[in-house]
């Protein structure tokens, strides 16, 4: 930890003596606040002794003042750092550090409102704007008043890459959204004090070791809160404060340090020398999205001939071993299309089979529910095959339709049905059997999660079982495989030898539906329980790549030429059977988009090809 100094509620003179003594001594700000309106104005400031760029630190100036510096010192190679304001919008109170030698890109806006993002002039669009483009917020500023609020910020290119998320929210809903955060193991980066202790913060899925944040506390509360962080190994890396007075609040974030800890890279396995470079591609790809634990196993037939866990982590993180489990999000639905297959051999089912009056299911779940007839004709074969047209439900909201798909939004379908407890299987099962489908059966194809939630049931109707003892004993058993498991949606219960999963984001938990309940968005705002073959598996690496050589990773039947995605947040899998009759299967613990699935699909084919085995 490098020398620090910190102090708060100085006056603008007193502030300034401090920047007259610190600088010479080699010191540099890494957080700025100025607080309170007018003549009540006063500072807060954490600084570090280290080397570093040339710096300008203003204070105590107008919004057209600090405009116009901020011409002027970028006229001269400084970039804004840090911004803080206060004071309502007419008469705003700026300071603000610049640096010279910044050669990331950066962009930086004051004045700004809260509004929709479709306005760019609100801190909503340029926080979109900054994730749409690859950037993160350096530092963020609140200021105005509740009915004029205002909002100022630096963001730079966010080269490492790190992931992160923003809130503003008032304190109490803070709190629950800081909760959720901590648990996901995401930490605050950032935070501002609006006046009426609203919070504006930056949570990042970055590393500093042990870290210590409070916000919404007196002047006095956080000097308490400083001596026991001092005297325990941290220094302040974020002190900030809204308000005036007696109504000042203050915020602040305590670490060993404000510099993110570095990642290692380590693998784990076996793989044969020609396909040793596969090692690169992963590595390429982990480190350009943040992704820490990841697993590629590649086969010929029983012939297993790569077999790797990957890991881009902070030191003290676990090695994820080639056989770690990770959720399958999607390419669940390969292993319920080879359960119905497997049924159909059987000749418990047939591809013309009726889905729901092979359930039995004739009415609708809800009284002002209407059954279209056309749903009693849809088939087990349009629902693997994508066609059966059950892509939507729909809601009335304020007079306005609204579609949602109900295997993601399980808040919706509980409040319709009243339920305080999260929706069944059989509950989406009834239900989507009022709604209409989004065309009739048959006539063209659309992806539908749900369909796979009904074959799941058909699945366990037509066996006489449940559906994961189904497929272990009758489609995987044959194959000498069994380590596949149905996943658990909370922390709690992950099992052994799983990855945790990262997302810098909360939402509302569909565990208690009727609840404002934040939870990470990984561990709560979607279930794995009601949706087995929908995307609720957990397996490895090894697993799917061994299953997909005798089946059908898309739609269904024996093996094919294909290849099928699974995503949601904390997930991202792959698997593809490829010309050659060479498999591949691999996990990441963290979300990426489509086109970032194509392209390590694509790498991983590319390599393949290039280097024949």
């Amino acid at each position: 930890m490098p020398p620090f100094v910190g102090y708060h509620g100085l006056t603008g003179q007193e502030h300034q003596q401090r920047v007259d003594t610190l600088a010479p001594q080699g010191y540099r700000p890494i957080s700025l606040s100025v607080s309170g309106d007018g003549g009540d104005a006063r500072y807060a400031a954490a600084w570090v002794q280290r080397p570093g760029p040339a710096w300008w630190a203003v204070h105590n100036l107008s919004a057209e003042a600090y405009q116009s510096k901020f011409n002027e010192l970028v006229g001269q190679g400084y970039a804004p750092v840090l911004v803080s304001a206060s004071g309502p919008a007419a008469s705003a109170t700026f300071t603000a550090l610049f640096e010279q030698g910044v050669t990331r890109p950066w962009f930086a806006r004051h004045g700004l409102r809260w509004d929709p993002d479709t306005n760019p002039d609100t801190i909503t669009h340029e926080n979109n704007r900054a994730f749409g483009e690859g950037y993160i917020p350096r530092s963020l500023s609140v200021y105005g008043t509740p009915a004029d609020r205002r909002f100022a910020g630096v963001w730079i290119k966010n080269d490492a890459p790190t992931p992160w998320s923003w809130w503003f929210a008032d304190a109490g809903t803070y709190q629950r959204i800081f909760d959720a955060e901590n648990q996901a193991d995401v930490r605050p980066g950032w935070v501002s004090v609006a006046p009426d202790t609203w919070q504006l913060a930056v949570f990042r899925d970055d590393h500093v070791g042990a870290w210590a944040a409070r916000h919404g506390i007196t002047g006095d509360e956080y000097q308490g809160e400083f001596d026991v962080r001092v005297a325990n190994g941290m220094m302040p890396v974020v002190v900030q404060a809204g308000g005036g007075g007696s109504a000042r609040r203050y915020s602040s974030i305590f670490a060993a340090t404000d510099v993110p800890l570095p990642k290692r890279w380590t693998v784990t396995g076996t793989t044969i020398p020609q396909l040793a470079g596969l090692d690169e591609e992963v590595r390429g790809f982990m480190s350009a999205h943040a992704i820490r634990a990841g697993a590629l196993a590649v086969v010929r037939g029983a012939e297993m001939l790569v077999s790797r866990g990957y890991t881009w982590a902070e030191d003290g993180y676990a090695v994820t071993q080639p056989n770690a489990r990770f959720r399958l999000a999607s390419v669940s639905k390969a292993f319920a299309a080879a359960a119905i297959t497997r049924l159909v051999a059987m000749g418990r089912l047939a591809w013309n089979t009726q889905a729901y009056p092979f359930l039995g299911i004739t009415s609708a779940l809800l009284p002002d529910q209407t059954p279209d007839p056309a749903v009693n004709t849809i088939t087990v074969d349009h629902l693997v095959n994508r066609r059966s047209g059950l892509t939507h439900a729909r809601v009335t909201e304020n007079g306005v339709v609204r579609t949602f798909e109900p295997s993601a939004d399980l808040r919706t379908v509980a409040a319709r049905l009243g339920r305080t407890t999260t929706p069944t299987r059989d509950d989406l099962v009834r239900y989507m059997y009022g709604e209409a489908p989004d065309f009739p059966p048959g006539s063209q194809q659309a992806y539908s999660n749900f369909a796979f939630t009904l074959l799941t049931s058909i699945v366990e109707r037509a066996s006489g079982r449940g559906f994961l003892d189904f497929l272990r004993a009758d489609v995987l058993a044959p194959q000498g495989l069994s380590e596949v498991w149905v996943g658990a949606t909370e922390l709690a219960g992950r099992l052994p030898n799983e990855v945790r999963y990262d997302n810098p984001g909360v939402g509302l938990t569909v565990l208690q539906p009727t609840t404002n309940t934040y939870v990470p968005n990984v561990y709560g705002t979607f279930a794995l329980e009601n949706s087995e073959g929908t995307g609720g598996l957990v397996s490895t690496a090894p697993t799917v790549a061994r299953f997909i050589t005798q089946h059908a990773v898309w739609d269904a039947g024996p093996r094919i030429v294909a290849t099928r995605h699974g995503t949601f947040d904390g997930m991202t899998s792959g698997a593809r059977s490829r010309p050659d009759n060479l498999d591949f299967a691999y996990m990441f613990n963290r979300r990426v988009t489509d086109a970032e699935h194509d392209g390590i699909t694509n790498a991983i084919d590319g390599y393949l090809t290039s280097h024949p085995v």
